[in-house]
């Protein structure tokens, strides 16, 4: 048997490089989805203090009420930016969310969102934040990834699934469709559970 080189073995048991077919690995507390199945892959919800990315077939396929029972649960302020369209509010407060908690900000530039969710992560006056982004480098991710696991600040990315096929230093990537009824989920990675597809009612 070849005996493996120091830089090899090191690699291999660095626990912040994430291996195809992990099935566990420390995680921050889990933010439940609302759920059941989903859950059961993501080892209890969606991690509290990382950033998640949502890779989107198309916008409005009803990626918002994959978070909503989630947010509805959070006390306190959330953070959106960016978003495609002007959030419709009775729909939002007839799902339980509380607007009164939603802040909306409106970046001028690609860098000033990056910027603004940067701020908005580790503020500690937000729980969590969701950012749409046409233009987000794997450096830009990893930043945010590293702010929210310092803040304790769960971070929803969406982006559009074509950069599925590009890396990024988000510990969780799904792809979003939609189907008849509902989401057609594929964890494309996920550092704390299990990778494969799963569809859900919603």
């Amino acid at each position: 048997m070849a005996c493996r080189s120091n830089t090899e073995e090191a690699l291999l048991t660095n626990p912040h490089i994430w291996k195809y077919g992990s099935v566990r690995g420390s995680r921050p507390a889990a933010l439940p989805s609302g759920f059941t199945a989903l859950d059961d892959w993501l080892d209890g919800g969606w991690p509290g203090a990382a950033i998640t990315e949502l890779l989107l077939t198309a916008q409005g396929i009803g990626e918002l009420r994959l978070l909503l029972p989630a947010l509805q649960a959070l006390p306190q302020q959330l953070c959106w930016i960016n978003p495609p369209y002007i959030p419709y509010a009775p729909a939002l407060a007839g799902h339980g969310l509380d607007l009164s908690r939603l802040l909306l900000v409106r970046p001028e530039s690609a860098a000033d969102a990056l910027w603004a969710m940067d701020q908005a992560l580790r503020s500690q006056a937000c729980v969590a934040v969701l950012g749409w982004f046409s233009q987000l480098n794997r450096q830009a991710v990893r930043r945010l990834q590293v702010v929210a696991e310092s803040a304790g600040c769960p971070g929803f990315i969406f982006r559009h699934a074509r950069f599925a096929r590009h890396d990024s230093a988000a510990p969780l990537r799904i792809r979003v469709a939609a189907t008849a009824g509902g989401l057609q989920l594929d964890i494309l990675r996920n550092r704390y559970g299990k990778a494969g597809s799963l569809r859900l009612s919603c």
